[in-house]
């Protein structure tokens, strides 16, 4: 099995989990009044926004491999828009859930603790491609 159709499904598999952990907190109908229980829910929100754009990126690259991405680049155009668009949303991939990490120190409330728990996650998912791409270009 290719490695990106893994990462795209095994992060497939966290956003449906993701999915459960956003019904208990909308379900729980609190009022996010201060900065501090706002952070708390953007700790939540960033690794999600994370891991979508993580299952994105690694069906690109089942579908689109990174080294024929980097041989057309050289010829300029649309092939360099998109390796570029590629790169930027990878390392963001990697900033949003620090992000995460900072605001689940920060907040305060019950979205707190399942929003470090998802950043690391997040965060983990990120390294594993990471590693990958690095690889890719060898």
């Amino acid at each position: 099995m290719d490695p990106w159709t893994f990462i795209a499904i095994f992060t497939g598999g966290l956003i449906v989990l993701l999915i459960g952990t956003w019904g208990l907190v909308v379900r729980r109908e609190e009022i996010y009044a201060g900065w501090r229980r706002k952070a708390s829910l953007v700790a939540l929100v960033l690794p999600s926004i994370a891991l979508v754009v993580e299952v994105a990126l690694s069906t690109m690259a089942h579908f689109l491999p990174l080294d024929e991405l980097d041989e057309s680049s050289k010829q300029g155009g649309w092939y360099t828009f998109l390796s570029v668009l590629w790169l930027c949303s990878h390392f963001a991939t990697g900033v949003l859930p620090l992000c995460g990490l900072l605001s689940a120190i920060l907040g305060r409330g019950r979205p707190r603790v399942s929003g470090a728990i998802w950043s690391f996650a997040a965060l983990t998912m990120f390294c594993l491609s990471f590693i990958l791409v690095v690889n890719s270009f060898h």
